[in-house]
């Protein structure tokens, strides 16, 4: 995978396809592909699909201090400004969608239309203890905590869509240990 790299990061991302620029941008806990991998296809007949992994995702590094939406906007800034054409299409789905939003505020020059999903405009009280839970979760019993980030990431119909049979890739291929932990602390 490529690399953007500035004194506070590298961050890697996948890029796919040819045409205007679309960025999908991941959520907590995931990235480029668990979140986007399987629709990469249904867009490169006519758009360069960039991936990028924020921080906490893939083989994206930085100095691995608290995360900010400081920080993972300048990765996204930086990965937009690395690869060429501007503005960009975004779409970010989950934390990505905070992100994009907040990209796309502070540099409006580089984004043309954004998409926001499952995004959120403030973190309250009933989110602060929804991340607390995931990170304690998932320190003390990783296996645990991905069945509950399916529990609650899923309805209760999408769940029963997929059955025992369509649940169980996402609850053995799901995210790496310490990944979501450190993504949701923004």
């Amino acid at each position: 995978m490529p690399v953007v790299s500035s004194p506070d990061f590298h961050v890697e991302y996948a890029v796919d396809g040819a045409g205007p620029a679309l960025f999908l941008v991941h959520g907590t806990g995931g990235d480029a592909d668990t979140n986007f991998g399987h629709l990469v296809e249904r867009f490169t007949d006519r758009h360069t699909v960039v991936r990028p992994n924020l921080s906490g995702s893939g083989g994206t590094a930085d100095s691995g201090a608290p995360l900010t939406l400081e920080l993972l906007v300048d990765q996204l800034v930086s990965t937009v400004r690395e690869t060429g054409d501007r503005p960009v299409d975004a779409l970010g789905f989950s934390l990505g969608a905070v992100v994009v939003a907040a990209a796309a505020a502070a540099h409006p020059e580089l984004f043309g239309r954004v998409v926001l999903v499952a995004g959120w405009a403030h973190t309250d009280a009933r989110q602060e203890l929804t991340f607390d839970l995931w990170r304690r979760l998932e320190r003390a019993d990783h296996a645990l905590f991905v069945r509950f980030l399916n529990l609650t990431g899923w309805t209760g119909r999408q769940l029963n869509r997929f059955g025992a049979e369509g649940l169980a890739p996402l609850l053995a291929s799901a995210v790496p240990p310490g990944r979501a932990a450190r993504s949701s602390s923004t």
